[in-house]
C-alpha cells in the first residue's frame, strides 16, 4: 500500500514538472489570451524606467513592433503619434524595439534625424513624445512570435490578445477597436515553414522528379533569415551546381544570384549592385526609399521565389536554366555587357597621407554623425564610405557605386563638418581636402547586368 501511495506521488510530481515545462516552452499567445504582467525597459523623452504591463490595464494598447533599421517602420510614426494624441485616454502605442537595439541607439538614431540637412520634423517629434520598450527578448520571439517588423499586436482595455496584423494604424481600425467592433485587418499568417524543408511544403513529395523548376509569388508562411533566402546545391565531386532555392526575392536580386552567384545589395566597392533596367519599366524593380510605408505591399507584389532542380549530368547548368526561365516569366531579354559606370571615386588628391592611430585592442572604433560633424575614431576608410553612402545615397534613392582607390588601409581619426547646413559633394570634399581626399565623380567600364522589358 505504500509503495503503491509512493508511486502514485511520484507520478503525481513528474506530470506537474511536464506541465510546467510544457507551459514553459508553449508561451505563444493566442488570440483571446489573456496576457500576463510582466516588466520591462521603457523610453520616453529622454526618461528611462522599468514599466509594468499592469500600469496599461484599463486603456487599449497596441504594440507596434519596429526597429532602428525598418524604414517602413519609421515612416509611419507620425501617423501613429497624430492617432496617439487624438486617442491618448483610450489608447496607448507602443513602440517594441528588439534584443540589441538598446537606448542609446534609439536615442542616436533620432539625433541622427535631428542634425540632418533635410530633418523630418514630423519622425524627429514622434521619437520625443512617443514610448519605446528597448532591448526586448520577449514579446518578439516568445509572446508574439512575430518574425516581420512592422507588426502590430492588439490589446483590449482588459488586456486580451485581440489581433496581429501588418496592416498600417488608419483612424477607422482605432475607433472600431474602441468600440468593440471587427477591425479591418489582413489576418497575420505565422511563419510555419523553415527553408530546408520549403520545397516539400510546397510542392509535396519531389523524390519522383528527375527535372523540374517554378516560380511562384512571395511566400509569406516561409521562415527565413536574409542569409537563408538563397541556397545552391553542389555536385559533391565536380562542385557543378545542379539545384538552386530562391525565397522572396526581387526581380534584380534573382537576376544577381543567376548571373554571379550571388546577391549583391551593396553599391560600395567591386560587388557593386550593378544593374541596369532598360524599356517602358511596367514594374516597380527596386524598392522607392519616398514611398516606405508601401514597403509591404511592394514587398508582397515584386517579390518571388524560384526553385530548380537538374540531373547532374544534364548539359545545361542550373544558373543558366534560371536565367531562361526568368526571362520567360518576366518577359525579359537579359544579358551580361560592359557599359561605361558613373560612380563615385575616393582618391588621395596629395601626397599627405593620413594620420594613422596607435592600435588599442580594448578601444573599439566610434563613428557619429552628430552637432554637424562627421567623426571617425579609431576606424578606417570603410568607416566614410559607409556613413557617406547612407547619408547622401540612400535617403535619395541614388543607385550610383562608391569605389576606394586610395591606398591607406590603416586606422584613423577623421573629423569634418557634415550634415548641418550643406550635405553637398563639393561640402564634403573641401572637408576632406585637409586629409589629402576627395570623392571624384568618374565613369568606370564595368560588367553589368542588362535587363531589357520585351
Amino acid at each position: 500500500m505504500k509503495k503503491r501511495q509512493i508511486l502514485i506521488i511520484l507520478l503525481t510530481f513528474v506530470s506537474s514538472i511536464c506541465n510546467l515545462f510544457a507551459q514553459k516552452n508553449n508561451l505563444v499567445l493566442k488570440i483571446g489570451d489573456q496576457l500576463p504582467d510582466m516588466e520591462f525597459n521603457i523610453y520616453t523623452n529622454g526618461d528611462i524606467k522599468k514599466g509594468h504591463l499592469s500600469d496599461y490595464k484599463g486603456k487599449h494598447l497596441i504594440f507596434d513592433f519596429w526597429s532602428v533599421y525598418c524604414p517602413p517602420c519609421i515612416a509611419a510614426m507620425p501617423d501613429a503619434l497624430q492617432l496617439q494624441q487624438k486617442y491618448k485616454d483610450k489608447i496607448d502605442i507602443v513602440y517594441v524595439t528588439p534584443k540589441g537595439e538598446n537606448v542609446e541607439l534609439i536615442k542616436a538614431f533620432f539625433l541622427k534625424q535631428s542634425n540632418s540637412k533635410y530633418p523630418n520634423k514630423e519622425i524627429i517629434e514622434a521619437g520625443k513624445k512617443s514610448a519605446f520598450i528597448y532591448s526586448d527578448s520577449v514579446f518578439f520571439k516568445t509572446y508574439f512570435k512575430t518574425r516581420f517588423l512592422g507588426t502590430k499586436a492588439w490589446i483590449d482595455k482588459e488586456q486580451k490578445f485581440r489581433y496581429l496584423s501588418l496592416d498600417p494604424l488608419t483612424e477607422e481600425n482605432i475607433k472600431s477597436f474602441l468600440n468593440g467592433n471587427d477591425l479591418k485587418v489582413t489576418d497575420y499568417v505565422y511563419p510555419t515553414i523553415v527553408p530546408s524543408a520549403w520545397i516539400k511544403n510546397r510542392i509535396g513529395y519531389q523524390d519522383h522528379l528527375i527535372k523540374y523548376s517554378f516560380l511562384s509569388k512571395y511566400d509569406e508562411a516561409v521562415v527565413v533569415h536574409e542569409n537563408d533566402r538563397i541556397s545552391w546545391l553542389r555536385d559533391s565531386i565536380t562542385k557543378k551546381v545542379f539545384g538552386i532555392r530562391a525565397i522572396n526575392l526581387s526581380i534584380p536580386e534573382l537576376y544577381d544570384n543567376a548571373y554571379w552567384g550571388k546577391s549583391t545589395t551593396s553599391l560600395v566597392g567591386p560587388n557593386a549592385d550593378l544593374i541596369i533596367i532598360e524599356g517602358k519599366q511596367t514594374r516597380e524593380y527596386f524598392q522607392n526609399r519616398f514611398k516606405l510605408d508601401e514597403f509591404f505591399k511592394w514587398q508582397k507584389e515584386n517579390q518571388y521565389c524560384y526553385a530548380t532542380d537538374l540531373p547532374a549530368t544534364d548539359s545545361i547548368s542550373a544558373k543558366k536554366k534560371m536565367i531562361a526561365d526568368l526571362d520567360q516569366y518576366f518577359n525579359i531579354r537579359s544579358s551580361t555587357e560592359k557599359r561605361r559606370v558613373k560612380c563615385f571615386v575616393l582618391r588621395q588628391t596629395n601626397n599627405q597621407k593620413l594620420k594613422p592611430v596607435s592600435k588599442n585592442d580594448n578601444l573599439k572604433q566610434q563613428v557619429e554623425v552628430a552637432n554637424g560633424r562627421l567623426v571617425i575614431k579609431g576606424g578606417d576608410i570603410a568607416s566614410l564610405f559607409s556613413e557617406v553612402y547612407s547619408d547622401y545615397f540612400f535617403g535619395r534613392n541614388l543607385r550610383v557605386p562608391l569605389y576606394n582607390e586610395t591606398t591607406y588601409q590603416g586606422t584613423v581619426d577623421i573629423d569634418i563638418a557634415w550634415g548641418k547646413d550643406d550635405w553637398s559633394m563639393q561640402s564634403l570634399n573641401k572637408e576632406l581636402k585637409k586629409y589629402g581626399l576627395a570623392f571624384v565623380e568618374e565613369e568606370f567600364e564595368r560588367e553589368v547586368v542588362v535587363l531589357r522589358e520585351m
